[in-house]
């Protein structure tokens, strides 16, 4: 079914919206079990009207506007054109596998006729053939002769352009019936094909939808930037403020420094503790023992500088 779907996509182009476009596909599939080896569609302005398959053999609505429309003698007709189209394919397939010496394997053959209606009357034909994804051979609906445009292609171009009747009923075909058909099923499906319309613009839903979807992504795109550029502004004007670990030195410091003069660090000052601190020379009550004088700051000094002056030079 994916390779069927891909098939008809294939024949999709964008149409101007002054101009109706009526297609009738045939694809034959060789090569895959469990698939149809024959499948027919027809799409009126890229609408699926009708689809036919050689597993079912019957023709079969895919809008309700042709269901109403279409009698039971209508189906019949379209049952036996579907048959007979289906052998055509059969057989040309058969012919193009033959002349490129292929027997077995996945191979597939297209057949597309289009005809374009503008609004001012003037009708555009095209009919084609292509085999395994390439173009195979085409039609050249003003002189009515056949263009082989793969090698393999020129016996079946000979033939074809050497018979007179083959070529009168698909003129007929072009010109006729399948402009009448265009014709018909706009008006019988009008109110239905209003609503699948593209707008005046010329853009069409999915075509609003894509513009749409991109103004999005770049809204987000710009907001994006500008929170950024923001952000940074912000982070460069702010005070930057780096906390750093004290360090301590380990090393006592001799008090004889203390003497001279010198100022430690505020991180390796010590403060003593006022409140509670036990001084070893003070009872309980606080005051000293008979007989000791209070050390005085300067004497302290002194005799830490005494004491630093023996130790340094008696060894």
């Amino acid at each position: 079914m994916l390779l069927i779907l891909f098939s008809i996509s294939l024949c999709i182009s964008w149409v101007s919206p002054d101009t109706d476009c009526f297609t009738v596909l045939y694809t034959g599939i060789s090569g895959i079990p469990d698939c149809p080896e024959f499948v027919g569609v027809a799409m009126l302005n890229e609408v699926m009207l009708s689809y036919y398959d050689s597993d079912t053999m019957q023709m079969a609505s895919r809008q309700q506007f042709i269901t109403d429309y279409l009698n039971v003698e209508n189906w019949d007709y379209l049952n036996r054109l579907g048959k007979e189209r289906y052998d055509v394919m059969k057989k040309t397939f058969n012919t193009i596998m033959k002349g490129m010496n292929h027997t077995t394997g996945f191979h597939i053959l297209q057949w597309i006729r289009t005809v374009n209606v503008t609004e001012d009357g003037s009708v555009q034909r095209s009919m084609r053939f292509g085999f395994d994804g390439k173009d195979y051979i085409s039609l050249e609906p003003d002189s009515m002769r056949w263009f082989a445009t793969n090698p393999n292609a020129v016996r079946i171009k000979e033939k074809w352009n050497s018979d007179e009747s083959w070529n009168k009923h698909w003129e007929w075909q072009l010109e006729e019936e399948l402009v009448g058909l265009l014709k018909k099923y706009l008006q019988v499906g009008k109110e239905y094909l209003r609503r699948k319309e593209i707008p005046e613009n010329g853009v069409g839903h999915s075509q609003l939808g894509i513009i749409i979807g991109l103004t999005i992504a770049a809204l987000l795109v710009i907001f994006g930037i500008i929170g950024t550029i923001i952000w940074k502004w912000q982070m460069r004007d702010s005070p930057s403020v780096t906390y750093t670990k004290a360090q301590t030195s380990d090393v006592s410091v001799p008090a004889a420094r203390v003497s001279e003069g010198l100022t430690l660090p505020l991180t390796d000052q010590i403060v003593p503790e006022i409140d509670g601190m036990e001084d070893p020379n003070m009872d309980v009550t606080g005051a000293r023992p008979h007989g000791e004088a209070e050390e005085t700051p300067t004497a302290a000094v002194g005799a830490a500088g005494e004491q630093l002056g023996a130790d340094t030079f008696g060894h």
